[in-house]
């Protein structure tokens, strides 16, 4: 009997088992801390596995101020703002520093750092991925420039999925 579809060819164990050598898919995860009041480079290597193709960022951060010495809370305001680069050039990804808040999903996350907790009224985030797709070469870094407006130390952490290029099968 004749196959009429194109794909029956490609759906084998072994091409399957080949294209997996020479791509797979993988999440690089920053995590960073940036100061109280100021700036801070978080980077991750893309390392000599291979070129790195992100096509989607989620990530989340934390919302704590500390007003008037009285103790840490978790305000729900996003203090962060980043601009993401290319470490192998320095190539900013945006023109300018873009909010968390604007830029993150699921986003906020409520920090058990604060010593008071304020009535949080919102619903859950919603989790929807940043389409963000660039090819990130192999031995360099991905750096996000982050800045903190908040009087209190903040965490953040930014995954980036993508596909790897193994080394070993780029031209």
């Amino acid at each position: 009997m004749f196959n009429l579809n194109p794909f029956s060819m490609l759906l084998s164990a072994e091409n399957l088992q080949d294209l997996q050598r020479r791509q797979y898919r993988e999440c690089l995860i920053m995590r960073d801390l940036v100061p109280a009041g100021g700036q801070h480079d978080g980077i991750i290597a893309v390392s000599s596995y291979g070129n790195f193709l992100c096509m989607a960022i989620t990530g989340r951060y934390e919302t704590l101020s500390n007003p008037g010495g009285a103790g840490i809370v978790d305000d729900g305001v996003c203090y962060l703002s980043g601009q993401l680069r290319d470490g192998s050039g320095g190539r900013p990804m945006f023109d300018q520093r873009i909010p968390f808040d604007l830029l993150l999903s699921p986003g906020r996350r409520k920090s058990a750092l604060s010593t008071t907790l304020l009535a949080d009224p919102s619903a859950p985030p919603l989790f929807y991925p940043l389409e963000f797709m660039y090819l990130f070469p192999a031995n360099n870094n991905i750096v996000m420039d982050a800045q903190n407006d908040s009087d209190t130390d903040l965490r953040y952490e930014i995954c980036f999925h993508g596909i790897r290029i193994a080394q070993q099968f780029q031209g």
